[in-house]
């Protein structure tokens, strides 16, 4: 059971990296150096996915979704791919 919940927390950590890593790129794309929370990360309550909204009408980004259940490779996926 300790190996699970492991392997579902390094999904979730991986997630969150690659999503801020998406965020900042999106402000730096925009010539924004600082953030002014336009954007930000939600990750689903049953740990299955993530995305990234638009912090004033809750709009999904285009981009990144990751789907955590298939291993931590996969949201591993999501840094560099936010960052090209």
């Amino acid at each position: 059971m300790t190996d699970i919940r492991n392997v579902k927390q390094k999904e979730v950590g991986f997630a969150i990296h690659g999503l801020r890593a998406h965020i900042k790129a999106l402000e730096l794309s925009q010539g924004k150096s600082e953030s002014k929370n336009e954007y930000r990360y939600e990750i689903a309550s049953d740990r299955n996915s993530a995305r990234v909204v638009r912090s004033e009408d809750q709009s999904e980004v285009e981009g990144p979704t990751a789907f955590l259940r298939n291993g931590p490779r996969s949201a591993k996926k999501l840094v560099p791919a936010s960052l090209g």
